[in-house]
């Protein structure tokens, strides 16, 4: 036990930032087992620098998926300004009853408990469900989930204080407008810091972003160690390197997806101007792809060896057993064995797959573009999978076939995001907006709906899909998925593991950085401790 230990309301007020709390009532954070990075530390300190007497400090972090950004400062500037001064106020928002118990005061409730044990086990912060009081000074952190703009409004500084009152908004993209707005009729707001994965460049989180008048920053990927390499570049393989999933979930961008194409025109335009520099290359046996059509639309069936697009056949027959003798015909004409034909198994596909079954064709592959996705988790369907899979290893093809069309076709391919996951437009949409049905393009694509690891991955295949499958379980919707992420990163940064070389706080050098910083009688305090 140390002597003379200062009591909590006297440690606080001395306390200067949430680093120093941290660091002193953070017993994994003053051993060197979690490392604080750089622009947490940042975060943390911009927040709780002296202001004037009328500023308001407004801050905007926008930070990739799994970074810590809700444990490492909302948590810790929230419960320090409440102990910091006198009858202070911390107020903790989200969209998600779920987001602000699992993540914000999850954290929360870590750093009382931390400082309660400090002090033997006293309650110098009393818990209670969503509210935490610093009972030497009755500082207080209270939170309430955003389904009613009138749980937003009536919030002000504690009568008889200094003053200080803070609003902190956690995954800010989710908050409806009706929120925002009865939150800034809050009176008395000294400071503001609002966080959040980013979303489409739209609504008042992205305006505070791009606001002058708001301090912001953005924190990716290459400023957490504790997220691996391998799994970055595990994401780029599956989603692609420049998708909005990706730049969104590790680079943090705001990415917008309204009117965009899965291929866009001057990155389709190159698969047949040899920029990729391929060659034909003829391996295995041929196979194909079928998009069939009713009223009097193109029928097609798209050949591949290898590689190589051998042969495209484009015909409309107007009864269904026409189309099917001419399907039997191309098929030996290519020389084409049942299990290398994949045909869409949806509408008319139904109804001509039996009737080839009666030309012997019992083996073709059927699947069904609106059907459930192999990868849940950013595809709303099938179709969407197949198209997104095959845009990346487009450039890997040699496109021997000289069509205009196709070329239109596949990048022309419209997508919207439906409940977090990648939707191909709808082609009754696509009709009435004015984009041509995509049949082409769609023999295409299902040419490779069962393949398209055959030529996005590199080296032992079977060894790379179950890397791929052990990172993104089966059957796991986009959220749980990130949900999934958060939690597996917390217990490494909870539970020890390597340590990162680029360390802000922790280890030897601990007492010589806080000596700078804070100065010899924290200090000491520490010294005693350790």
């Amino acid at each position: 036990m140390i002597e003379q230990r200062p009591g909590p309301k006297e440690l606080f007020a001395q306390i200067r930032d949430p680093v120093m709390m941290l660091s002193l009532f953070n017993e994994s954070i003053r051993t060197g087992r979690i490392v604080l990075h750089p622009w947490q530390v940042q975060v943390m300190m911009d927040f709780a620098r002296v202001r004037n007497s009328d500023e308001i400090i407004r801050m905007a972090l926008v930070a990739n998926n799994g970074s810590g950004k809700s444990a490492y400062t909302i948590a810790p500037c929230a419960t320090w300004l409440a102990g910091h001064t006198n009858r202070a106020r911390s107020v903790i928002t989200s969209a998600s009853g779920v987001q602000l118990d699992r993540q914000s005061l999850r954290s929360v409730r870590h750093v009382c408990e931390n400082v309660n044990k400090f002090y033997d086990n006293q309650e110098v912060f009393r818990i209670r469900e969503r509210e935490y009081t610093f009972t030497p000074a009755s500082g207080t952190v209270e939170a309430f989930a955003t389904d009613e703009p009138g749980k937003a409004e009536g919030y002000h500084p504690h009568d008889g204080g200094d003053g200080e009152f803070a609003i902190f908004v956690d995954e800010a993209k989710s908050v409806e407008e009706p929120i925002f707005a009865a939150l800034e009729r809050c009176n008395g707001i000294t400071r503001r810091l609002d966080v959040s994965s980013p979303g489409a460049p739209q609504g008042y989180f992205f305006d505070s972003f791009t606001s002058l008048n708001w301090k912001t920053r953005r924190v990716t990927y290459k400023d957490c160690p504790h997220i691996k390499a391998s799994e970055v570049e595990e994401a780029k393989m599956r989603y692609g390197e420049y998708s909005p999933l990706f730049r969104s979930m590790y680079l943090a961008e705001f990415t917008s997806i309204e009117e965009q194409t899965v291929m866009q025109f001057d990155y389709v335009r190159r698969l047949w101007s040899n920029f990729y520099q391929n060659e034909p290359e003829m391996f295995g046996a041929p196979f194909a792809g079928v998009d069939l059509a009713a009223g009097g639309d193109e029928n097609v069936l798209s050949v591949w060896h290898g590689n190589t697009h051998i042969a495209q056949e484009v015909f409309r027959e107007k009864y269904t057993p026409d189309t099917v003798r001419h399907l039997n015909g191309l098929f030996r004409k290519y020389g084409l064995e049942a299990q290398n034909i994949t045909l869409d198994d949806g509408g008319l596909g139904t109804v001509l797959n039996d009737y080839l079954m009666e030309y012997g064709w019992n083996e073709i592959r059927r699947v069904r573009n609106e059907g459930r996705a192999i990868d849940q988790s950013a595809y709303s369907n099938r179709g969407a999978e197949n198209w997104f899979n095959f845009s990346r290893i487009a450039p890997k093809l040699y496109f021997a076939i000289k069509d205009d069309v196709l070329k239109n076709q596949l990048g022309s391919r419209y997508f919207t995001m439906l409940n977090g996951k990648y939707k191909l437009e709808d082609k009754r949409k696509a009709k009435s907006s004015g984009h041509k049905s995509p049949d082409r393009a769609d023999a295409c694509v299902l040419a490779f709906a069962n393949r398209w690891d055959n030529y996005l991955f590199s080296g032992d295949r079977e060894e790379e899909s179950a890397r791929i499958k052990k990172f993104v379980p089966e059957r796991l919707t986009q959220s749980e998925l990130v949900e999934l992420m958060e939690q597996r990163r917390n217990e490494k940064m909870f539970g020890g593991g390597q340590q990162s070389e680029s360390r802000i706080l922790g280890g030897a050098n601990f007492r010589a950085v806080l000596a700078r910083r804070y100065g010899s009688e924290v200090s000491q305090l520490l010294k005693e401790m350790t």
